[in-house]
């Protein structure tokens, strides 16, 4: 997807804050990116391991899943945290269900056997 979405951001998007001004805000974000889809890569490869094989005996396998929920569950906190708390621009940007049922599947997969 980063071939046909981050070309077409234009710097002048970005605002500039205290961290960099706006070519640097645009390359953070392009860097956030990569760190999302490693990210989702990696819960999907974990919970792939959990559900057909015996890698981990149960008692660890149901606290890592239960950490990487945990740690998708603090993402959709970070997202309210960073909209103020805004239901309006939430519901407008509702990508963040997408991060709720992640984690709440990883988590009710802990919960059924």
């Amino acid at each position: 997807m980063e071939h046909w979405i981050y070309p077409k951001l234009k710097v002048e998007g970005f605002p500039s804050t205290p961290f960099g001004d706006s070519l640097q805000m645009k390359k953070s974000f392009r860097m956030l990116w990569h760190f999302f889809t490693i990210n989702i890569l990696g819960t999907a490869i974990m919970d792939y391991i959990f559900y057909f094989t015996d890698w981990y005996s149960d008692p660890q396998r149901i606290v890592l899943a239960r950490a990487i929920a945990l740690e998708w569950f603090a993402q959709i906190f970070v997202c309210f945290c960073i909209s103020h708390f805004s239901p309006k621009q939430l519901i407008k940007a509702f990508q963040w269900l997408i991060l709720l049922a992640i984690g709440g599947l990883t988590w009710l997969g802990t919960t059924g056997s």
